[in-house]
């Protein structure tokens, strides 16, 4: 049985013809009043904080016990000397870091690898991160530092959009997918859009630390599929997914492109991405650079849909503007 606090005795309803001498009876309703009153916004921002703090613990550990996380090697100088004339275990679209020159403190960099020369012993990378991404770099063999283990680049989730009904995420309980991690972050902006509105912005860094981790694990999971050559989706599922992707990561200039309300096609109620004001600048780049195929390909999708429908909203003003074609058909029909 419950007992109540003093304070919550006038919410209790006695029934019938109760002696008073006995403690009155609690009913279903004063239980849903009294719980009612105990659940405060305060208890519920408490909920949630605590919720944020399991969120990052998850996917911190998702992220560190990620294959792809620990897929590059550093070479040590006893392997350098020994790879010094041997160029066959690169191969094209291999990541590796490399020295930009041979100073004493020479600047490190990333690259794909997109040709290897045999003769020169020497191989043409594109740079990552660099401004000039289409001008590739021939770098010696002797200035490889290390390569990535592409045997590690393997996805831990299913791709699949996430769940927009209660009914189909239901269903997606059953295995982990990247949809999981869309939903995780979509309540991460709402935790922060309702943490501004309360004016508690910056009580609970975590969860700007849990999206952070949820953006890295997303990108990292979207590119692994990506190379997949046998997609387990289907291209309807593909794109809602790109389409969510957009929702979160889209930029300012991206979204005023499909602002028309007219030829919308989708709710564009913001004017950007909901992890734009979560993520720092730099993160939220890289994110991006990951995901560049499916925000365009998802641009690409809502243009067309507008496009459709300007085209239809067009035609169907041009069938009526005129009173009387109009007239002259309404005449036929009567007839």
């Amino acid at each position: 049985k419950l007992k109540y606090p003093d304070a919550w005795k006038q919410n209790v309803v006695v029934q019938g013809n109760a002696d008073p001498r006995q403690p009155p009876e609690l009913t279903e309703s004063s239980l849903e009043q009294n719980s009612r009153t105990a659940i405060t916004n305060e208890f519920e921002f408490a909920l949630e904080r605590e919720a944020c703090q399991c969120l990052f613990h998850a996917a911190s550990m998702m992220w560190s016990t990620h294959p792809a996380s620990t897929s590059f090697v550093e070479f040590t100088p006893e392997e350098i000397a020994s790879i010094r004339n041997d160029i066959s275990w690169v191969k094209a679209r291999d990541i590796v870091a490399f020295r930009m020159d041979d100073s004493r403190h020479p600047v490190r960099a990333l690259g794909e690898v997109l040709y290897v020369d045999t003769v020169n012993l020497c191989v043409h990378v594109r740079v990552i991160g660099s401004a000039d991404i289409h001008r590739p770099v021939s770098v010696p063999l002797h200035r490889l530092t290390g390569v990535e283990d592409r045997t590690k680049r393997q996805g831990t989730m299913a791709f699949a959009p996430a769940p927009e009904t209660s009914a189909v995420l239901k269903k997606s309980r059953r295995e982990l997918s990247i949809g999981h991690l869309v939903f995780a972050m979509r309540w991460c902006h709402e935790f922060e859009h309702e943490e501004k509105l309360q004016g508690r912005t910056g009580e609970s860094p975590w969860i700007r630390m849990s999206a952070e981790v949820l953006g890295l694990l997303v990108a990292k999971e979207v590119s692994l599929h990506r190379e997949s050559t046998n997609p387990h989706t289907s291209p309807e599922q593909s794109r809602m997914f790109k389409a969510q992707l957009l929702d979160l990561f889209g930029k300012e200039d991206e979204y005023s492109r499909f602002s028309n309300p007219d030829y919308g096609g989708a709710n564009m109620l913001r004017t950007k991405g909901r992890l734009n004001d979560l993520l720092p600048p730099d993160l939220l780049a890289a994110v991006r650079q990951h995901l560049g195929n499916e925000l365009m390909e998802a641009i690409d999708q809502i243009l067309a849909i507008q496009e459709a429908h300007k085209q239809q909203a067009t035609l169907h003003h041009n069938r009526y503007a005129s009173p009387a074609l109009a007239d002259v058909r309404w005449y036929g029909q009567r007839g």
